[in-house]
């Protein structure tokens, strides 16, 4: 009987020894899978980001130079109201008159 359970206990330790979680063949394996499940989430994740940052820095982008173009329309609006008054106030002249 002693025989028997030495042997069961030879077996078990032998069976824990070759495929334990910690045996350092397997855990070598584990890591690498994980390293690798790891870096692909993270690439994938940066390319994703990375996409949406484009997007948003281009239509950031086209709003400032809408509202740029809008400015410098206004302020070529004004100045031309401003010349058509000056020019209106000059016919208005006595010597304009003369010529």
């Amino acid at each position: 009987m002693k025989k028997l359970v030495k042997r069961i206990n030879d077996k078990i330790l032998d069976f824990i020894k070759n495929y334990s979680f910690f045996n350092i063949k397997y855990l070598k394996l584990i890591t690498l899978i994980a390293v690798v499940i790891v870096v692909s989430f993270v690439v994938f994740i940066g390319m994703i980001t990375h996409k949406r940052i484009v997007e948003t820095v281009k239509e950031d982008f086209n709003e400032q130079q809408l509202i740029l173009a809008r400015h410098g329309s206004s302020q070529i609006e004004s100045l031309i109201n401003m010349i058509k008054r000056e020019i209106q106030l000059l016919s208005l002249s006595p010597l304009c008159s003369i010529f």
